[in-house]
C-alpha cells in the first residue's frame, strides 16, 4: 500500500475539531545551543533571508500558524489511525 499526504502544508487551515485543539500556549519553544546558532548551515542562512522565513520568525505569525499546523498533524494522525484500523478489519 502506498499512501501520500498533502497536509500539513499551506494553507494552514485545520477543519473542525482540529483547529480548536491547540493554542499559542501549546507551542514548545525551540531549544538551541550557542554552537548551533554560530555555525548555522549556509542553506539555513540563505532561507532565513526569504520573505516567508522572515514572516514566520515573527511571534504573531507563529502563534497563529503553529497551533493550526499542530491541528493538521492531529487530523493526519487520526486519519492514519482510521486507515490502519480499516486495514486490520479487512485482514480478519
Amino acid at each position: 500500500m502506498h499512501v501520500s499526504y498533502i497536509k500539513p502544508h499551506w494553507p494552514y487551515m485545520a477543519p473542525d475539531p482540529y483547529h480548536k485543539m491547540y493554542s499559542k500556549d501549546d507551542i514548545i519553544p525551540p531549544i538551541r545551543c550557542d554552537e548551533e546558532i554560530k555555525t548555522r548551515h549556509s542553506v539555513v542562512d540563505a532561507y532565513a533571508k526569504h520573505e516567508e522565513s522572515i514572516n514566520f520568525s515573527k511571534d504573531a505569525c507563529r502563534e497563529r500558524v503553529i497551533p493550526s499546523y499542530m491541528g493538521l498533524i492531529s487530523e493526519l494522525d487520526a486519519n492514519i489511525g482510521r486507515l490502519i484500523n480499516f486495514s486490520k478489519m479487512r485482514k480478519n
